[in-house]
């Protein structure tokens, strides 16, 4: 067993794809580490250059936080026998809640923000993923049963979201 493989993790020799394995151990430099590995992944790997900028925490804490929309959302979406209403109520809030603490974040950031994105691109990746929660929260509560489709583009805003703040946080402020 000596060689290359000894040098490795015990449980990096047990996988097929080692650099993703390797990834987590910070084997591989950042520019290497797959950008949709996770947000949390970026984080972890870039933290002490993330501190480095009075910005970045900010928006760290962003990309987490449109992730997190989904699985609260979804995780209303499992109890069961609730009318619509009260799942409504639960989407809409959660909507409402989001959208305030991501505009908290850009509102914080923008203008210290330039060098890694136009202020377009995030105010699209930072506002609509949680209106479309708020879209679909209304609608349901106004018994309107259509409003369960608002929360399939917010899921997936969401998520490109979530990829383009890893981007940044994993890729681009490597530059």
């Amino acid at each position: 067993m000596g060689g290359r493989d000894a040098r490795r993790p015990a449980r990096c020799r047990r996988y097929k794809h080692q650099k993703l394995c390797q990834a987590g151990t910070t084997s591989l430099s950042p520019r290497q580490a797959h950008p949709l590995l996770s947000p949390a992944c970026a984080v972890s790997i870039n933290l002490t250059r993330i501190l480095e900028f009075r910005q970045l925490p900010t928006r760290a804490a962003e990309t987490l936080i449109v992730l997190a929309s989904v699985l609260v959302v979804s995780t209303f979406a499992l109890v069961r026998e609730q009318s619509m209403r009260a799942y409504g109520l639960e989407v809409g809030g959660t909507g409402l809640a989001f959208w305030a603490i991501q505009t908290l974040a850009l509102s914080r950031t923008r203008k210290a923000d330039r060098e890694y994105s136009s202020l377009g691109m995030r105010v699209v990746a930072n506002q609509l993923p949680p209106l479309a929660y708020v879209v679909a929260g209304g609608l349901l509560v106004a018994g309107r049963p259509n409003g369960i489709y608002w929360i399939v583009p917010g899921v997936l805003l969401s998520f490109t979201a979530g990829i383009f703040g890893a981007w940044v946080l994993l890729i681009e402020i490597q530059r």
